[in-house]
């Protein structure tokens, strides 16, 4: 979903005699699409009062202009009226921007659609007196950590009076705490409120513990990565002999996810070996090595092999090596729900609804274990401080992605690893070079958790951000819905199946859970608990297709 966030302006104040601009339109104005596409939109007007100008981007990080900058490429048919700016951007797929003036927040803000039917954006103009990119989007250097802290809890609060975020969050930079706080209610029907204290499925951030625990044992020298899975799992299925440990920590081992051979049992308990006799008649979806395919299947495989090589349960291994040495009193492997439990909630047309209830131990070590903030950063501290580790293991961990997610945000390498389960959405992410640690569990399912942990190292970083827009959905006829039933592949081992049910479109990706998508048009959809568009296309010759908008990039897909 791309957004823009700008730096706030002043606006000249408006003649009262004969009928005005709003605002003028001339001059330079900033911004940032989808929190990495900055941008600058130059205006002039003529003699005449006809306008024209030009629309710079750039990737951030921008330190010095490169071939990555789009420079001085025109936009054509600027209109500007007394409250409305539009403008086209030829250059940019026939880009089209249309805007009103919003007094109170003194910019435009309208929608930019990248080109005739393309995908629609929310844009914000702020006027800026910057001459390039770069002094335009300057970081803001805060003046205290109470300031630091106003802004983020500002963002923060957007969402929660959204009504798309309950949950808790913590930030810390250094030693400063910058935010602690629950949000919302853990319990609805009870009215009891989320706190710092309050324990979440945390879901894949559960992997993150699973690689710790796994170069533990390497350490010890229990195991090694490269060894071959069957030297501990004798039983594996002769086709996976490729499969290595370091391929499944990598997911990289050609298998794909068991979830969907759970369907209709996820309310149901799994022992470990229950388990492994479902994922063991997973077939290879390509050679152990060869291609990067997140995989459930494969980090439960790791928990087996913790067992095998430990001697210990999961849940006990974990206990003892991390959880008590680390003091992580509010951390367990599918425990039993206790009074600081979050109950997970879900989105409803009109209020919140309960999820369906999950049973943590068919997601094992992929993703079964509960927390807190507290305990989280806990972790963290001890993990990036080798005290779990050798440096050596935490240097493979983060160079290779071992259980963890490797971003550069704002220039700053970070690693994090988001979860999600029915009901739960959450992110634990942490940059070394500044020790800045974000994290965001959340019992309201929908992708605001992830949102908001992003932002907060955008805010962190001196960057202004917005809350991500939420989409408002439109009545769109049966008849239309129906014409887009059938599944879409969009790259090998990864298709959507699409259906109607109850009336409504359900997307599914290949091995993941049902989605409903909510239309925004009669061909974009929009997901209301992941951060995606579905936009459906024909061809020239009226073939189906489809195009997967997520995470900054356009996924094309053919329908079978």
């Amino acid at each position: 979903m791309k957004t823009l966030w700008v730096l706030l302006g002043v606006a000249a104040p408006l003649l009262m005699s004969t009928p005005t601009f709003a605002e003028e339109a001339a001059g330079a104005w900033s911004g940032a699409i989808d929190n990495h596409l900055l941008a600058l939109i130059r205006i002039d007007k003529a003699a005449d009062g006809s306008y024209s100008g030009t629309f710079t981007d750039h990737e951030q990080p921008l330190a010095k202009p490169d071939d990555h900058a789009v420079t001085n490429v025109p936009i054509a048919h600027v209109v500007a009226t007394t409250d409305r700016l539009s403008f086209e951007a030829p250059a940019i797929g026939d880009a089209i921007f249309d805007g009103r003036w919003d007094k109170a927040a003194q910019q435009w803000v309208g929608t930019f659609q990248w080109g005739k039917d393309g995908y629609r954006s929310q844009l914000r103009l702020t006027r800026t007196n910057a001459t390039n990119l770069a002094d335009s989007v300057k970081p803001r250097v805060y003046t205290s950590a109470a300031e630091e802290r106003d802004v983020m809890e500002a963002l923060i609060e957007g969402y929660v009076q959204d009504k798309r975020f309950m949950g808790a969050i913590f930030v810390s930079q250094g030693d400063h705490v910058l935010i602690d706080n629950g949000y919302g209610f853990a319990n609805l029907s009870a009215g009891t409120p989320n706190t710092s204290d309050t324990r979440y499925h945390i879901a894949s951030i559960t992997k993150s513990f699973t690689a710790t625990a796994i170069l533990m044992l390497q350490d010890r020298g229990k195991l090694s990565l490269d060894d071959p899975l069957s030297k501990y799992i004798t039983d594996a299925p002769a086709a996976w002999d490729g499969i290595t440990l370091r391929h499944l920590l990598a997911h990289t081992s050609g298998l794909g996810d068991h979830n969907p051979l759970l369907a209709g049992h996820f309310g149901e308990a799994f022992s470990p070996a229950q388990l492994w006799k479902i994922i063991r008649t997973l077939p290879l979806d390509s050679r152990p090595g060869e291609t990067y395919q997140y995989s459930n299947a494969g980090f439960s495989i790791l928990g087996l092999v913790i067992e095998k090589v430990s001697g210990q349960p999961y849940g006990d291994f974990l206990h003892d090596n991390i959880f008590m040495p680390l003091h992580m009193d509010s951390t367990g492997y599918n425990p039993s729900a206790g009074a600081k439990d979050a109950i997970g909630y879900e989105m409803g047309d009109d209020a919140p609804v309960a999820a369906a209830y999950r049973d943590l131990s068919n997601s094992f070590s992929a993703g079964g274990l509960v927390s807190t903030t507290h305990d989280l950063r806990k972790w963290q501290t001890a993990l990036f401080g080798e005290k779990l580790i050798s440096k050596t293991a935490l240097t493979e961990m983060q160079t290779q992605g071992l259980g963890l997610a490797r971003n550069a945000l704002d220039g700053h390498m970070t690693y994090s690893h988001s979860g999600h389960l029915p009901g739960y959405v959450s992110d634990a992410a942490y940059q070394p070079e500044n020790d800045l640690s974000v994290i965001v569990l959340g019992n309201l399912d929908n992708s605001s958790a992830v949102w908001i942990s992003r932002s907060l190292f955008t805010l962190a970083h001196g960057f202004p951000t917005e809350v991500v827009p939420l989409p408002k959905a439109i009545e769109v006829a049966p008849d239309i819905l129906k014409q887009y039933v059938g599944t879409y592949v969009l790259a090998a081992g990864f298709s959507l199946a699409v259906t109607v049910e109850g009336g409504h479109l359900v997307v599914q990706a290949a091995g993941q859970d049902k989605v409903r998508a909510y239309p925004e048009s009669e061909t974009i959809f929009f997901a209301r608990t992941v951060a995606a568009k579905l936009e459906f296309t024909r061809d020239k010759d009226g073939r189906r297709g489809c195009i997967l908008h997520q995470g900054g990039r356009d996924m094309p897909g053919v329908r079978q």
